[in-house]
């Protein structure tokens, strides 16, 4: 299978067209609207057993699954991502959005302690510490 949706896993339960459908909570319609094609196109893919596998997916995030393995257990509320461990305070799209910035300035950080410990170890007794690091508690508090 090529495409983005390589590595799709859905749990057992969301098998079929219907069953996403149903989870979902789109009535035929709105499935169809959804995911872009016409009416008849969903009927058949119905009747049939056999849509594209975008479309499953597509469903099935909108069912609040995120349909590959790494992913497993978590889901998409109307309040955020539920990581598996928590049970009722989601993620908010902020504190998402804010995990980013966190690794940022995490990684500055970590170098700028890099910086100060390759100063601390050029330093061969107490007494030649470098300037910058006896100041650098003075400068920090």
């Amino acid at each position: 299978m090529d495409g983005w949706y390589r590595n799709s896993y859905l749990p057992e339960e969301l098998n079929t067209l219907r069953e996403l459908q149903r989870a979902a909570r789109l009535d035929n319609r709105q499935a169809a609207a959804f995911l872009g094609v016409s009416l008849v196109t969903f009927y058949r893919w119905k009747r049939n057993g056999n849509p594209p596998e975008w479309a499953r997916l597509l469903l099935a995030m909108r069912a609040g699954y995120m349909p590959w393995e790494a992913w497993d257990r978590w889901r998409i509320t109307p309040e955020g991502i539920l990581p598996p461990a928590y049970f009722d305070s989601p993620l908010s799209p902020g504190e998402v959005m804010g995990m980013f910035f966190t690794r940022q300035e995490l990684a500055s950080y970590r170098a700028e302690s890099r910086k100060w410990r390759a100063l601390a170890d050029q330093a061969k007794t107490p007494q030649e510490v470098p300037e910058q690091l006896k100041n650098w508690r003075k400068s920090d508090a």
